[in-house]
């Protein structure tokens, strides 16, 4: 059946709530869906409490349930705008105390981290020893190539004492391996043992050579996987010339 406000209630239950609250507030919000807290004023009118918005004069109950449908709408939009407002504010100050205890919190870890935080150890330059490079080097190498140039010359920079995790596999990559390492490409051809030269990957007349080469100096000889004859490792080699570099380690 219709309440005082022109609308039908769900049910006899939410009506029996609505008289024992007594609030328009809550017929308000049953009966045409506003969810809004609404303040009882200490003036009655007829019997029933009065209700107040923030800067407006106080309206009873018989009051509004008097007022045209329009008005009584009008007053359940300002009071579910009134609740939103209310709920944003709320949401912001919590947003603000959020950031606030963030804010202390990373201080207080900027603080700590200042006064426990041990210094960054400096990393080791690194080194090379030229002689336990090329003996290893001339002890592995073989008569004939194995196709395994990278190897060969990685065990020899390791023999050296030279960082080789994250080495390459192909022997075409090992230029910047070797800078990353201290090393530093010459010019000319005054070569001394330890010198190690990359060669970019090529097409032969005889062969695609996809991996390229390296090869290190030993004083006498470039050797590789095997005691080469000359600089250039085949005949491929020495018909194309394919780029190259040339690296050495600086010692004093």
């Amino acid at each position: 059946m219709p309440n005082q406000l022109g609308a039908v209630l769900p049910g006899p239950e939410n009506a029996c709530m609505a008289r024992r609250e007594g609030t328009l507030a809550h017929c308000m919000r049953k009966s045409i869906g506003v969810n809004s807290q609404v303040v009882a004023s200490s003036k009655p009118y007829e019997g029933q409490p009065a209700l107040a918005l923030d800067g407006e004069p106080d309206v009873a109950m018989g009051e509004v349930a008097q007022l045209p449908a329009i008005e009584r709408e009008a007053l359940a939009a300002r009071l579910q705008r009134r609740e939103i407002e209310e709920v944003a504010l709320e949401r912001s100050a919590k947003e603000r105390f959020a950031v606030q205890m963030l804010e202390a919190v990373v201080e207080i870890e900027d603080v700590r981290g200042d006064q426990l935080d041990p210094p960054l150890a400096q990393p080791k330059p690194h080194s090379f020893d030229i002689a336990n490079a090329v003996n290893r080097l001339n002890a592995n190498a073989k008569a004939e190539s194995l196709g395994r140039c990278g190897t060969y010359v990685r065990l020899a920079l390791q023999a050296g004492g030279v960082d080789v995790s994250g080495h390459p596999v192909a022997g075409a990559n090992y230029g910047p391996f070797l800078l990353a390492r201290d090393f530093v490409r010459i010019s000319g051809d005054d070569f001394v043992a330890g010198d190690i030269a990359v060669m970019r990957a090529f097409r032969g007349r005889r062969k695609n050579h996809p991996y390229g080469h390296v090869q290190m100096f030993n004083g006498e000889q470039w050797v590789s996987d095997f005691r080469q004859c000359n600089f250039w490792p085949g005949p491929d080699y020495r018909e194309s010339q394919p780029p190259y570099a040339v690296y050495r380690f600086p010692h004093g």
